[in-house]
């Protein structure tokens, strides 16, 4: 069963926060009851149809297990900003190796063209954008800390990279590029092809068609960080 929220599917100011941002192409708070089934609707304007394999609904989000545990968001066009990007995840990692993933929209097992959060190397979280083979990349060295909620946002605006932990930025990185789109569908848990699977818990995830500023990603984690604590 498909299930949504309508009162839910309103787009509001950053700063209203009730409950969409300015610019959220998708939003999944994987908390919601709402979202407790295997297939549902994002709460956002566009209700994107959300399929769960595996991962086990809590209070606290989603549990996914390290081997097949995905969602995936069927591709559209909301989905392929051309020119500028957030993706914001809040997860918890019982175990963290090289490449696991917590997001990603990407066509092959190369990722490319994609983008998407990821650990690598395993002591550090990664937001990266690929055009034809050419990253632009930017990593945040990240204190491994499993069984710890942490909350992670990747921007980039056709002309600076940035990646901010638990409201915190890192040193911003420099490309000038038009974002490709990739064809397949949004997946969170695991990379494209079912590689590099997530072994812990996503409470919720956030694409947004624009870059979000320092002081609108320390906001949201304010906001949210609550409900992790």
């Amino acid at each position: 069963m498909i299930t949504s929220s309508p009162a839910l599917r309103y787009a509001k100011s950053l700063h209203s926060y009730n409950p969409i941002p300015r610019g959220c192409v998708l939003y999944l708070p994987l908390w919601n009851q709402n979202l407790s089934g295997s297939v549902f609707k994002s709460i956002d304007s566009y209700g994107h149809i959300c399929t769960i394999t595996g991962a086990t609904y809590g209070s606290t989000g989603r549990t996914f297990d390290g081997t097949d545990d995905l969602i995936s968001v069927a591709n559209h066009a909301s989905l392929n900003p051309a020119d500028a990007i957030s993706l914001e995840v809040w997860f918890n990692a019982t175990s963290i190796s090289a490449y696991d993933v917590l997001a990603m929209k990407a066509d092959d097992v190369s990722w490319n063209p994609g983008w998407g959060i990821l650990f690598f190397p395993a002591d550090n979280i990664q937001f990266f954008v690929e055009w034809n083979t050419e990253f632009a990349t930017k990593a945040f060295t990240f204190a491994t800390s499993i069984n710890e909620w942490h909350h992670v946002v990747g921007t980039y605006d056709r002309t600076t990279v940035n990646i901010y932990v638990d409201g915190v930025v890192g040193t911003p990185a420099s490309r000038e590029e038009v974002i490709d789109a990739p064809s397949s569908p949004f997946e969170i848990g695991r990379g494209a092809d079912n590689t590099y699977n997530l072994y812990g818990n996503i409470g919720e995830v956030r694409v947004y068609n624009r870059a979000l500023s320092q002081s609108e990603v320390t906001y949201i984690y304010n906001q949210t960080k609550w409900r992790y604590s």
